[in-house]
């Protein structure tokens, strides 16, 4: 079933688009279960401001509207740091511990942006691959 985004721009359109892949067959523990799978639009957004190289602040925003436990959330975040006592740049997808910073605002911004992109690029290969499975199930 597709969940359609409750909030709306003012033209009345959802702010958010989504697309129901069909449903699959997945195999869990011997057991064949039918279940839908559903593309979401999501928006990431960085903006980086200083007054030179060096001396910058780094703003980020991850859209986790559709993911109910995101692991991109402030909670998730808060309860990694917890548990591990490591605090790690949620802007660079954890790939980044903030206690060893990145000075260089260019630099900065294009790992945080490599890291977002592989991420993504990793999103994108499970839906192809999900695809490529119900095809050949077909």
């Amino acid at each position: 079933m597709q969940r359609r985004d409750a909030r709306q721009g003012p033209d009345g359109k959802p702010l958010r688009r989504s697309w129901v892949l069909g449903p699959a067959i997945t195999k869990e523990r011997g057991t064949r279960h039918v279940k839908s799978h559903v593309v979401y639009e999501a928006q990431v957004s960085m903006t980086l401001s200083g007054i030179d190289n060096r001396t910058y602040t780094a703003y980020g925003v991850m859209d986790t509207y559709w993911e109910s436990k995101s692991p991109h959330s402030v909670e998730a975040h808060h309860e990694l740091w917890k548990q591990s006592g490591l605090l790690w740049d949620p802007m660079s997808v954890r790939t980044r511990d903030v206690e060893a910073p990145i000075w260089d605002a260019r630099i900065y911004f294009l790992s945080v942006w490599s890291a977002n992109l592989d991420r993504i690029v990793r999103e994108w290969d499970m839906v192809t691959g999900t695809m490529e499975y119900q095809v050949a199930q077909r």
